[in-house]
């Protein structure tokens, strides 16, 4: 909570900001500065959300582009405002729609307006209208790509709004699988081990799936996981021929794995 002196620091600051803001021999980047100080102070130390709007407004005048983003936050949360979801796709759209602006930023507007949507998050929920921004959205980067192909996924398995569709929801699990997604991995491999969703049982497949994260070095959980999994397939003939013994080897080469890499970590702390 904000002290009584936050409080004072908070008016004195202001007036300070304010000063360097309407002197006009100031530079611009210094009045782009003051305003956003300004709204800042008025969001955090006053609550007041709708004076920090008008002074981030006055900061994307000056051209602080980012100042968008923060205004979108601030009417999507209801930040010393009353949250208003029109206001907070307004302006994640006029970042999406700025063809000037570099597209990792762009993208990640669509991925908050389709979070929006599918959480129903100071809009109403509406998935028809979140796989668009979804879809657009894997374009703003890896870790966004990875997040939007997952939940398009989960839409498409499982969605009141949008009929269950197992093409759809296996398209974009391989795409997040493509960007690295071994959540993804997971999925698919257990849809193919078990035969879910009216999809033929192919263990052959769902072992082509997991041999990428068995086969990764540096990343131990995942490779624990992938490696016990194809344990489990061999162990119990899942749409592959019963083989006990090569289970019982990579059931061994997983426990290995996993106890070198407890006793790394152990060292490491006992070292610290």
């Amino acid at each position: 909570m904000a002290t009584c002196e936050n409080f004072v620091a908070a008016f004195e600051n202001i007036g300070l900001y304010k000063e360097i803001f309407y002197d006009c021999a100031a530079e611009n980047i210094d009045r782009k500065s003051a305003a956003k100080k300004i709204a800042y102070i008025y969001e955090n130390f006053l609550s007041d959300g709708r004076t920090a709007v008008e002074w981030l407004k006055e900061a994307v005048a000056l051209g602080d582009k980012n100042s968008r983003f923060k205004i979108a936050e601030i009417f999507r949360d209801g930040r010393g405002v009353e949250a208003d979801g029109a206001r907070a796709v307004m302006w994640f759209s006029k970042i999406l729609n700025d063809t000037d602006s570099p597209d990792h930023e762009r993208y990640a507007a669509a991925f908050e307006i389709g979070k929006m949507f599918h959480e129903g998050r100071a809009v109403p929920p509406s998935d028809t209208t979140a796989v668009k921004y979804f879809a657009l959205s894997a374009k703003a980067g890896v870790v966004t790509a990875r997040v939007a192909y997952n939940t398009l996924a989960k839409i498409y398995s499982c969605g009141d709004e949008i009929a269950p569709n197992i093409e759809m929801t296996l398209h974009w699990l391989q795409k997040a699988i493509e960007v690295g997604s071994n959540r993804a991995a997971w999925n698919v491999a257990k849809i193919f081990r078990d035969g879910k969703f009216g999809v033929n049982q192919n263990g052959e497949k769902a072992l082509e799936i997991l041999r990428v994260p068995a086969s990764k070095k540096f990343d131990v959980i995942n490779k624990v996981a992938a490696l016990r999994m194809i344990a489990e397939i061999y162990d119990k003939g899942l749409g592959v021929p019963e083989d006990k013994e090569k289970a019982a080897n990579l059931y061994q080469e997983a426990a290995r794995i996993n106890d070198e890499w407890i006793n790394a970590i152990n060292n490491l702390q006992m070292r610290a």
